[in-house]
């Protein structure tokens, strides 16, 4: 947790020359501690740029170690990470993307004040390579460049993420829920803040339930548009210890969208769909 500078080198192929960085990064607690958000600018040379972040979460009954990582060049992805042994810790995945087959594996070794870390992947069939490496020291403070939210060199946002902005907003919310089947119905009040990032390559819902004698509750939904799929990959963290994914589609363009998962929640086994009817103006 805390501020950080860094540098390093980069390669864009297992041929390519190594190219420098530097980058200013942020770790803070999010959703009453059961997430941690990384922030991170690095600054590879071109004309803007290159902003990330990471959310990382532990699903408790799925007992799944989950981190999302997003970037203001419109990729998105949920990986998984680790601590095979004291001090150090691994965040690894694969992908399908439209530039092909994507696997790859960090190592982050930590030190008191700093750390380093090495970014090994491939692609298709092609061999394994260091991508990124380097460090970071501690710094005094790192969240002012992390407050950049535009895309990375101005890419175009995707028309599937902007037919979706009109989601974005602020909302009161208020409805009611059954905890299972047999449980009576509870009274359930808040609100919802729906927000672009990165310039509109990713939405952003975050909500906050007013509060509560048995406590408040936080979550946070990020919706990115995954092409490979043709789908929105909808990744939720929140403070009762969920961490999970939903796809969702459109069953009425533009009026009706429709979130499906399967996961473990309170001990039983679930199958979920959530539909939301939009009205003209979301």
């Amino acid at each position: 947790l805390g501020a950080w500078k860094g540098q390093g080198t980069y390669r864009e192929s297992a041929d390519g020359e190594s190219k420098p960085w530097t980058a200013t990064m942020s770790f803070s607690k999010v959703l009453a501690g059961f997430a941690v958000q990384e922030d991170l600018v690095i600054d590879v040379g071109q004309g803007s740029p290159l902003v990330m972040r990471s959310v990382y979460g532990y699903d408790g009954e799925g007992a799944r170690a989950l981190v999302l990582a997003m970037s203001n060049d419109g990729n998105a992805h949920l990986m998984d990470w680790a601590f095979p042994q004291a001090g150090v810790m691994t965040v690894y995945g694969a992908a399908q993307t439209p530039m092909g087959i994507s696997v790859g594996r960090s190592v982050v070794e930590f030190t008191k004040d700093s750390y380093r870390f090495r970014h090994e992947g491939c692609r298709d069939t092609g061999k394994f390579f260091t991508e990124v490496e380097g460090s970071f020291a501690r710094a005094a403070d790192a969240t002012a460049k992390s407050a950049v939210n535009a895309s990375f060199m101005d890419l175009p946002i995707s028309a599937e993420m902007t037919a979706l902005a009109k989601i974005n907003g602020t909302y009161r919310v208020a409805g009611k829920m059954k905890m299972t089947a047999e449980a009576p119905e509870m009274a359930i009040a808040g609100v919802e803040t729906i927000t672009p990032l990165f310039g509109g390559h990713v939405i952003v819902s975050s909500v906050i339930s007013d509060p509560d004698p048995m406590g408040q509750y936080f979550g946070q939904t990020y919706f990115s548009w995954n092409p490979t799929t043709s789908c929105y990959d909808v990744v939720g963290f929140d403070s009762m210890g969920m961490a999970g994914k939903m796809i969702s589609r459109w069953s009425k363009p533009g009026a009706q969208l429709v979130n499906s998962a399967s996961n473990v929640a309170m001990g039983n086994l679930n199958a979920m769909q959530m539909i939301v009817n939009l009205g003209e103006h979301g």
